[in-house]
């Protein structure tokens, strides 16, 4: 199954940003790295004092996010700096599309800003130039 994460770069007057699902110098995606958004309802209810519970009055889709382990590879510890700092200003950017193609089917999303958790050191990846981060792209409205 061919996967493709694309984070648009337009804002910084970049090309996209992508990330595959297979293994390549650069960034792809880990085993199991990508994940769904989750579709919560916000809703809003009418009370009153003199009866009991509450009814539905109305409801909206509520922000989700869209949770991704990536993989960044390079050629050495520069390159590797390199391809970290260019995830990072792609995915810092306050608003921007994401999109993820799966099998040639493509689902945007309006993005904000993510969050990047590093995982620790290890030495097989340090010797092989080879950093994973967890990410969580707060996504909304859901689009697709």
């Amino acid at each position: 199954m061919a996967t493709t994460v694309s984070i648009d770069r337009s804002s910084l007057s970049l090309s996209a940003l992508a990330i595959a699902s297979t293994y390549q110098t650069g960034l792809y995606l880990a085993d199991q790295g990508l994940g769904r958004p989750a579709k919560t309802w916000v809703r809003n209810y009418a009370t009153a004092r003199d009866w009991n519970g509450a009814v539905p009055v109305d409801a909206r889709l509520d922000q989700s996010s869209v949770a991704l382990s990536i993989y960044i590879q390079g050629t050495s510890t520069s390159d590797l700096e390199s391809r970290y700092a260019a995830l990072e200003a792609a995915l810092y950017q306050f608003t921007y599309n994401l999109t993820v193609t799966v099998d040639g089917t493509a689902k945007v999303w309006a993005a904000e800003a993510a969050d990047i958790t590093p995982a620790g050191y290890d030495v097989s990846f340090t010797l092989q130039y080879l950093q994973l981060v967890a990410v969580t792209i707060p996504v909304y409205p859901i689009s697709a």
